[in-house]
């Protein structure tokens, strides 16, 4: 029974070895039916160790912790990417409604590290929220190589029929990074249009 088990792994907690923290940390969101669990993860999120925070944000995503998504978005401006980026994740995970509102904000202020860029961009295609779409658009005809490819990415998760013309343009695109992800993306649609311009590149 949870409610006899879980108060060792808390116990554990306090251990002085990292490595006996960390599997505490790992082990306690088995226990997701126990109204403690979130809230063991959450006052987690202030602990030095950089390992037990990202654990503890793994964990919150993992048991869709609601509750937990005030302090995850704090989260999102740490100093460390790696605490940023799973963030991010933990609150695709938990299904925060407004995510997509939240990046595309993040994205157009620039409030953002540009190391996270690729991360946000990934999530914004999986979230496959309409609202990203003019974003994306835009993203995927950048003079930046980089950021093209990764908006080019994301449109994979998409069914629109304004995303052909670009897919179009980037198969003609001299740089490799952006043709193979418009090849990715035409495999994937499977949309037999395309031929003519895969015909070009042979």
């Amino acid at each position: 029974r949870s409610s006899e088990i879980l108060p060792h792994f808390i116990e554990l907690l306090k251990d002085k070895d990292p490595e006996i923290r960390l599997e505490s940390v790992i082990t306690i969101p088995s226990f997701r039916t126990d109204k403690r669990t979130a809230q063991i993860l959450i006052s987690l999120l202030n602990d030095n160790d950089i390992q037990i925070k990202n654990s503890a944000l793994n964990g919150l995503g993992r048991i869709k912790a609601k509750i937990a998504i005030p302090d995850i978005l704090l989260l999102t401006k740490d100093t460390n990417k790696d605490i940023r980026q799973d963030a991010y994740y933990a609150l695709e995970r938990i299904g925060y409604s407004e995510l997509a509102v939240i990046l595309l904000k993040d994205l157009k202020e620039s409030s953002y590290k540009k190391e996270d860029y690729n991360t946000l961009i990934e999530i914004l295609g999986r979230l496959k929220d309409n609202r990203v779409l003019p974003y994306l658009f835009n993203s995927a005809r950048s003079k930046d190589s980089k950021e093209r490819s990764s908006a080019i990415n994301a449109l994979r998760n998409f069914n629109d029929e304004r995303i052909k013309p670009i897919i179009i343009e980037a198969l003609k695109c001299p740089d490799f990074d952006i043709q193979w992800s418009a090849l990715l993306h035409v495999e994937k649609s499977n949309d037999k249009s395309f031929v003519p311009q895969l015909l070009d590149l042979l």
